[in-house]
């Protein structure tokens, strides 16, 4: 993957640097959000943002090189987490406040961060409007008390939070109803992919009661969290488009992927023994999912014991599922193991009707890595390997598969 280095924004700092008092640097790997965040800041009086970066080694680079007040750092970049960079920079600018503003808002996450380094840890989805504020007070102060913030200040930030909610992510797990939830019913009788989830198998009267199960739609941004690991488990979620990963945080920091699911699949399974999530499901484009009230699919099943079979493959298929990845983490070569992943995505795509030998992979290669349990390195090698034996063809995120048997071959190695 190339890294692209940090961009630089003067904001007229030459002509007036009196006039500066905070210089702000973005790290994040989402283009609108830092075109937002940067509008958001450059309008504060005595804030100036001066530069910009989406992976970690030009967040480092950038950050050493403008030294600045504040930096609004994201967990997630394009080549890895944010904490990387919070673990490298604080140390050799520890003047440096470092503002956490994720949509991963776990305890375990801002546990580590702030025992890194960080000064704030902000949920992307709920305070948002807080950046501005906490930025604006770094001016007066190292870091602003919230708790005594004048009326004029806090009259600001009512303003700001109001300016925003029509365009800010509510989060889910609040007792209210985002803006992202859809208010119209979704049937299941008329999906296109109703033969991949639960109401495959169903017909006649089932089906049309199985259109009682699902009332909601939730849209999910790109980057955005379903649920979160600790939360509570109350629904399943139906991937109706776009890709997920699902991933857990170790000890350390570092995320471990668990899985990724497509178009037809449910997630959160993970939730209903321990009534708690394990992991958590990230969108890893622009996604929409269905939610499936658990108890509402228990009551139903009862009296649909069609559904309730339907249910138990479905859950018979996760556990497969996980074997399978225990199996390739085990047993396997890392080309075994690059070759399992291509030809199951390849089985997938073409049970939702596209192409069998063409597709774009939404995960990175990094991301590839900690679901095989292989190193970054190790991932590209693997991939230049199989396309110098012309089994594929590689072009950025685009794959082609040229030789199914090849694959298959490096499989039964």
């Amino acid at each position: 993957m190339v890294r692209r280095g940090f961009s630089l924004h003067t904001g007229g700092m030459e002509s007036a640097p009196a006039a500066t008092r905070t210089k702000v640097f973005i790290v994040e790997d989402s283009a609108p959000i830092r075109e937002r965040l940067a509008g958001l800041l450059n309008a504060i009086e005595g804030v100036s943002v001066v530069g910009e970066a989406d992976s970690i080694q030009a967040a480092v680079q950038g950050i050493l090189h403008t030294r600045p007040e504040a930096v609004l750092l994201d967990i997630r970049l394009i080549d890895g987490s944010g904490i990387d960079v919070l673990r490298e920079v604080h140390p050799l600018a520890p003047e440096v406040t470092f503002v956490v503003l994720t949509n991963n808002a776990t305890p375990q996450y801002r546990r580590i961060c702030m025992k890194a380094g960080a000064t704030h840890f902000l949920d992307k989805t709920t305070e948002f409007a807080r950046v501005g504020q906490i930025v604006a007070g770094l001016g007066a102060s190292c870091a602003p008390d919230i708790s005594k913030l004048d009326q004029k200040e806090g009259a600001m930030e009512t303003a700001a939070t109001l300016a925003l909610v029509e365009s800010t992510p509510r989060d889910p797990r609040r007792n209210v109803t985002p803006p992202n939830i859809a208010k119209v019913p979704t049937k299941c009788s008329s999906c296109n992919l109703r033969e991949l989830c639960l109401p495959c198998g169903l017909s006649g009267q089932d089906a049309d009661r199985l259109d009682q199960l699902i009332y909601t739609r939730r849209r999910i941004e790109r980057g955005e969290s379903v649920y979160h690991a600790g939360d509570e488990f109350s629904s399943l979620y139906a991937v109706r488009s776009g890709f997920f990963k699902t991933l857990q945080t170790l000890e350390d920091g570092r995320e471990q992927v668990t899985g990724f699911h497509m178009g037809g699949e449910i997630m959160g399974m993970d939730g209903i023994g321990p009534e708690k999530h394990s992991s958590s499901a990230v969108a890893l484009e622009d996604s929409e999912v269905c939610v499936i009230p658990y108890s509402r699919l228990v009551n139903l099943g009862h009296e649909m014991h069609g559904l309730q079979r339907q249910f138990h493959k479905v859950m018979s298929r996760e556990i497969a599922q996980e074997h399978s990845v225990m199996l390739l983490l085990g047993t396997m070569r890392a080309e075994e193991r690059l070759a399992t992943f291509l030809l199951n995505l390849s089985q997938r795509f073409t049970a939702r009707g596209y192409s069998a030998s063409e597709f774009n992979l939404r995960m990175t290669r990094e991301e590839i890595g900690s679901y095989l349990g292989l190193k970054l390195e190790t991932v590209s090698r693997a991939f230049s390997r199989f396309q110098e034996d012309g089994l594929i063809s590689v072009h950025q995120k685009q794959i082609r598969i040229r030789d199914v048997a090849g694959l298959k071959r490096c499989m039964s190695h």
